[in-house]
C-alpha cells in the first residue's frame, strides 16, 4: 500500500501498537499536502511579489519534507507528532501575522492541531496546545479590534488580493471534514468488526472450555459411578452370599428358626440396599441426565417388577431419539425415586391387570404419565399415608405431580418437570 511506504519498516507489522496511528498520521498529512500544493502554486503565480507569504509556503513544503523523511526513518511517533504540531503552528502564526487577520483556515487548522495533540500525544500536550492557541487567537483578535480601520493590514490585504484563496479555504475545510468523517466511519466499522470478531472468538473459546469441562466432569461422574458400583456391589453381593452360607451351615448343625429368619432378613436387607445403591449410582453417571436414558432405565425396572405378578406393562417413549433433552442434575434421581415408588405401590395395592408408562416433552417440560386400571383409592386418605413421601420429594425438587383416581378405572399419575434442550 502507498501509505505504508512512508512508515518505518518495523512499524508496518499489522499487530504493532503504533501501526494504526502511523497510517492515520501519514494519510492525514498526504490529504493536507494535496491541498497545499495547488494553493501554494496558485499564490506564487498570482502574487509573485508577496515574498513573505510565498516564503511561509516554502517553509510549509520544508515542513512536509521533514515530516515524511522523519516518519519513514523513526520508530518513535511521539516526537514526530510534537514536531508536526509545533512546526505547523508556527507557520500558521507567521501567515496570520503577515495577513494581519484570522480567517477560517487558521481556525480549522488550530482546532485540528489541538485534536491532533489530544489523540496522538496525550492530555497534557493537548491541554497545552489548547491553552496556547486560545491565548494567541485572543491576542490577535484584540489587536485587530483595536486597530484603526484605515491601518488595518488584514483589510488592506483583502482589498489588494482577490478572494480566490477563500475558495481554497472552503475547499480545504470540505476535504478535511470529509476525510475526518469517512476516516471516523471506517475506523468505527473496523473497530466494531474487530470487537465482533473478538467477541465471537471469546464466546467460541468460552464455549469450547465449557464443553471441555463438561466432558471432563461427565467422564469423572461415569468413572466414579463405575468404581462405586464395583466396590459397593461386590461387597453387598458378598454379604448376601455369606449370610446364605451361614444359614445353610446353621441348619446343618442345629435347626434354629429365629437365627434362620435373622439371616434371611440380612439377605433381604442386603439385596434391597444393593438395589437402592444401584439407583443412586445410576443417577451419578452422566448418562442419567438424558431423558431417553431415564426412560430406558425406568422401562426396564417396570418390566421386571410387573412381569413377576402378571400385570401387563406397556411403555411408550414419544421423544425422538435424536433429541438430547436433559434433566437437571438435582432432579433426575428424585424423579426416578418417585416413579419407582408409584410403580411399587401399583404392584402392591392396585390389583391392576395393566400399567402404562408414557414419556413425552411439551413446551420444555418433561411429562411422565403412569396409568393403571386397578381398584383406585380415596385421594385424601392416601395423601395422609402412602403418597406423603412422594409429595415431599416432588415439592423439594421442582416436580409437579397430579393424579386422578377412579374406583372403576384405576389411577392416572402425571408428573411434570423442566428439561434442558441440549
Amino acid at each position: 500500500m502507498f501509505i505504508n511506504y512512508f512508515i518505518h519498516p518495523k512499524i508496518q507489522v499489522t499487530n504493532h501498537p503504533q501501526f494504526r496511528l502511523a497510517k492515520i498520521l501519514v494519510a492525514g498529512m498526504l490529504i493536507i499536502f494535496l491541498f497545499f500544493v495547488p494553493y501554494s502554486i496558485y499564490f506564487y503565480v498570482k502574487y509573485p511579489l508577496d515574498t513573505f507569504k510565498n516564503l511561509t509556503n516554502l517553509l510549509g513544503f520544508l515542513f512536509f519534507i521533514i515530516f515524511f523523511v522523519w516518519i519513514k526513518n523513526s520508530k518513535n511517533l511521539t516526537f514526530i507528532v510534537v514536531f508536526s504540531n509545533v512546526a505547523s503552528g508556527l507557520i500558521t502564526i507567521t501567515s496570520i501575522l503577515n495577513t494581519g487577520g484570522i480567517y477560517s483556515v487558521d481556525i480549522s487548522w488550530f482546532l485540528l492541531s489541538i485534536m491532533y495533540a489530544f489523540l496522538f500525544v496525550g492530555k497534557k500536550w493537548g491541554s497545552f496546545c489548547a491553552a496556547y492557541f486560545t491565548i494567541l487567537l485572543s491576542f490577535l483578535y484584540f489587536l485587530e479590534v483595536n486597530q484603526d480601520s484605515t491601518q488595518n493590514v488584514y483589510k488592506n490585504y483583502l482589498n489588494t488580493h482577490n478572494s480566490t484563496h477563500f475558495y481554497f479555504t472552503w475547499f480545504f475545510i470540505f476535504i478535511l471534514v470529509s476525510a475526518l468523517f469517512f476516516s471516523l466511519i471506517r475506523i468505527l466499522d473496523k473497530t466494531n468488526q474487530k470487537l465482533e470478531n473478538l467477541s465471537k472468538e471469546k464466546i467460541s473459546d468460552l464455549e469450547s472450555k465449557i464443553k471441555e469441562k463438561t466432558e471432563e466432569i461427565s467422564r469423572l461422574r461415569s468413572t466414579v459411578a463405575k468404581d462405586y458400583f464395583d466396590e459397593m456391589g461386590g461387597k453387598l453381593t458378598g454379604i448376601s452370599i455369606l449370610s446364605q452360607s451361614v444359614d445353610l451351615k446353621v441348619n446343618k448343625i442345629f435347626k434354629d428358626n429365629e437365627i434362620s429368619e435373622m439371616l434371611k432378613l440380612i439377605d433381604i436387607r442386603t439385596i434391597d440396599l444393593y438395589k437402592g445403591t444401584k439407583d443412586f449410582i445410576w443417577s451419578i453417571d452422566f448418562k442419567s441426565d438424558y431423558v431417553n436414558e431415564f426412560f430406558i432405565y425406568l422401562r426396564d425396572y417396570g418390566e421386571v417388577i410387573f412381569s413377576n405378578i402378571n400385570i401387563d406393562f406397556i411403555s411408550k417413549n414419544e421423544i425422538d431419539e435424536n433429541n438430547n433433552f436433559k434433566l437437571p442434575i438435582s432432579i433426575n434421581r428424585q424423579l426416578l425415586y418417585i416413579c419407582k415408588e408409584i410403580m411399587n405401590n401399583i404392584a402392591k395395592h392396585s390389583e391392576a391387570t395393566e400399567t402404562t408408562f408414557n414419556l413425552k416433552v411439551e413446551k420444555n417440560f418433561l411429562v411422565c404419565l403412569i396409568k393403571e386400571n386397578g381398584i383406585g383409592f380415596d385421594i385424601e386418605q392416601v395423601k395422609k399415608s402412602g403418597l406423603n413421601l412422594i409429595y415431599k420429594r416432588a415439592n423439594s425438587s421442582n416436580i409437579m405431580i397430579e393424579f386422578e383416581s377412579n374406583l372403576e378405572k384405576g389411577v392416572v399419575y402425571v408428573l411434570k418437570t423442566p428439561v434442558i434442550d441440549n
